[in-house]
């Protein structure tokens, strides 16, 4: 691994070649110091090929409107369309150091002192830093700084952790390496694309406009994303619940096309070696489990190709239409059968390239599913009179989340055909790329996924918190307005029907209902609803409540899990005893 530190004011040489200075700044008075101790703590990190351009900020350069704009000399943006820029080859990921971990900052986002339990700041250093970014006026993008696989930031301080923060993102890069992502087509692509953003993401400044205070584009940090989701209640809310993705993409088992195309290497013996190839499937499994360990041999995440078999086994030489179709008749399943399995979530690419001639897009199955274009007749004489939307699950939705190294396009074109995000048939995410953007795709895809959760309300605690809003005049019921805690309960059967019907085929519903013993669950959630549906009477027949009341205190004797439901039903046999209206005697 080589780790190339540049100065502003000077012209480095780097492979014999003269570099035109790019960084035209007044030099860091402490650069050389910190130029060495970095060098020194990754002295014994040895990654063949991997180089890495490193470079030195303070509070002073970040103010400045130029320096990014100068930063971007090293990236050769092109300023015309062409089909290949000759200069845009030979790209490197860069490290910045800088002396304040200006990611977090309150001034920008979020509340103070909202990251600081992860990372154990001390509050004074804490209150320190947030004065300090509010005192001055940072350029509005330094987030770009920190914002994919290409550009990461690390602070000096807190210094106590300096060492394994560093290591712990040269340790990313290095994978990043590893898969290939700095060589792939769609990495370069997007590393052009969001320089030329950060180039033109600011407004021509006018009168009594807002020039100087907004900027249209803004970057997010990779680093805080990752703190973010290092907080332990991503994983006490998936605790033993498992996903099947249908990942609906024409590079599922292809190899990541790499630009400039890589030589076959040879190995000591003069054997020919070709690098590991990465596979798009492989990536997004590897990035969605990550730190998300199951108790058996299940990912939490397991990836289906889109002619429904697991990413490795998926086709090669699925492309354009073929795509789309081969996930319909695997989401429907063939005339006169149910489908095999059901799919949780759907991972929706954007480009799914062409087929004789004809572009295909992603965005294209919501149109099956609206049947606002016809699925192809060949495809329907597969499925029979089944229609797309009728195979929506679990919930009777989609639940979508685009995956495209092109979001912008992704969230345009569904714009663009008077679409939104969330309708009667899907729910989709604003979704990521996983190729550039990891840590970013990792908490919005865990995002959706919680939301799933909270969408199939199989959670005791709301039943009981529930049966406590309804305990709270005691029996009196009919004089309070039970509406609300109708439909909840309505709809709360509902979902706990549908996913039971499908629990053998989708391992979402399977695993969610199984958080506690299904068995228990399923006969308590059913004597609780009867329960629910006799105190929600106009005129309720406490006569009946109790009975079942008590009929319910009777099956939880058997289980101590579920401790806090019978504290509300004991709660409600005890009021029906000694509370009882005037017209109604029990004895």
């Amino acid at each position: 691994m080589e780790l190339t530190f540049y100065q502003g004011k000077k012209k480095v040489k780097r492979k014999g070649k003269e570099i035109a200075q790019y960084w035209t700044l007044r030099l860091d008075p402490h650069f050389k110091e910190i130029k060495n101790s970095v060098n020194n703590l990754l002295k014994n990190i040895n990654e063949e090929g991997l180089e890495i351009l490193g470079g030195v900020v303070d509070h002073e350069m970040l103010t400045d409107k130029h320096t990014l704009d100068r930063l971007m000399k090293l990236r050769h943006v092109s300023e015309y369309r062409k089909r290949y820029d000759e200069r845009l080859k030979a790209q490197h990921p860069m490290l910045v150091i800088g002396p304040h971990d200006i990611m977090k900052s309150q001034s920008v986002e979020g509340a103070p002192g909202a990251d600081d339990e992860i990372d154990n700041v001390s509050p004074t250093y804490d209150l320190f830093r947030d004065q300090l970014i509010n005192d001055i006026e940072l350029d509005s993008r330094f987030r770009f700084l920190d914002s994919n696989i290409w550009h990461r930031y690390v602070s000096i301080y807190p210094i106590n952790s300096f060492a394994e923060r560093l290591k712990d993102t040269v340790a990313e890069m290095i994978e990043y390496h590893k898969q290939g992502l700095y060589k792939s087509v769609v990495s370069l692509e997007f590393l052009e694309f969001q320089c030329r953003s950060l180039l033109n993401s600011y407004y021509i400044d006018r009168q009594d406009g807002h020039a100087g205070d907004v900027t249209p584009f803004r970057f997010h940090s990779e680093s805080r994303m990752k703190r973010w989701i290092r907080e332990e209640r991503f994983k006490t809310t998936f605790e033993g619940i498992q996903w099947r993705a249908l990942l609906i993409d024409d590079y599922v088992n292809s190899p990541l096309r790499k630009s400039p195309k890589e030589n076959i290497k040879k190995e000591a013996n003069g054997k020919m070696l070709k690098k590991e190839k990465f596979t798009k499937g492989a990536l997004i499994e590897k990035i969605a489990n990550m730190g998300m360990d199951t108790p058996n041999k299940n990912k939490f995440i397991t990836i289906y190709g889109p002619d429904g078999k697991k990413h490795k086994k998926s086709h090669k030489g699925l492309v354009g239409g073929k795509v789309l179709t081969e996930a319909v008749i695997s989401i429907c399943g063939e005339e006169g059968e149910e489908p095999k399995m059901v799919y949780d979530i759907i991972l929706l690419d954007y480009f799914l390239g062409k087929k004789d001639g004809e572009k295909h897009y992603g965005p294209t199955f919501l149109k099956y599913i609206l049947e606002e274009e016809e699925i192809p007749q060949e495809v329907q004489e597969e499925i029979g009179s089944k229609t797309l939307k009728e195979c929506a699950d679990p919930l009777g939705k989609f639940w979508i989340f685009p995956i495209s190294v092109f979001p912008y396009a992704f969230k345009s074109h569904v714009t663009a055909r008077g679409d939104e995000n969330l309708t009667k048939y899907w729910f989709m995410s604003d979704g990521e790329n996983p190729i550039c953007c990891p840590h970013l795709f990792r908490l919005r895809l865990y995002k959706l996924l919680e939301m799933q959760i909270h969408a199939t309300q199989i959670n005791l605690d709301e039943i009981v918190n529930a049966l406590n809003r309804l305990l709270k005049d005691g029996p009196k019921l009919y004089k309070m307005n039970a509406k609300g805690e109708y439909v909840y309960f309505a709809e709360l059967t509902a979902n706990h029907a549908r996913l039971d019907r499908i629990k053998n085929k989708s391992r979402f519903a399977r695993t969610v209902q199984g958080r506690k013993d299904p068995k228990e669950l399923s006969i308590l959630f059913d004597h609780l609803n009867t329960l629910i549906s006799l105190m929600i009477e106009l005129e309720p027949e406490w006569l009946k409540i109790y009975i079942k009341a008590t009929s319910i205190l009777a099956i939880l004797e058997q289980y101590p899990t579920f401790s806090d439901v019978k504290k509300s039903i004991k709660k409600l046999v005890k009021q029906l005893e000694t509370e009882t209206p005037k017209e109604i005697q029990i004895k």
